[in-house]
């Protein structure tokens, strides 16, 4: 079966989570304060709309972090991870 384009493979799930372990130690929901979070495998695309451009068009790739408590979403950029070109390439 061939693998799922729109998801992160293991490798990259695993790169996501040491970049945010490494420069997110004491995140927290900025709604509700906990500091559980699950990172989502699915791939997302945060769209930029009035302009401006990056490695994929109109819009910044991104992996979807989500609350354990009360499931706020917050998006990381996967350019700053190192992952974009990754995804372009697919």
């Amino acid at each position: 079966m061939p693998p799922n384009k729109q998801k992160l493979t293991d490798e990259e799930q695993q790169k996501v989570t040491e970049w945010l372990n490494a420069h997110c130690k004491d995140m927290v929901c900025p709604v509700c304060g906990q500091p559980a979070f699950q990172v989502q495998s699915t791939l997302g695309i945060v769209q930029l709309y009035g302009g401006g451009t990056t490695i994929l068009g109109s819009g910044y790739p991104a992996i979807v972090v989500i609350c354990s408590n009360c499931s706020n979403m917050l998006f990381v950029d996967l350019t700053s991870i190192e992952l974009a070109e990754n995804i372009k390439e697919r």
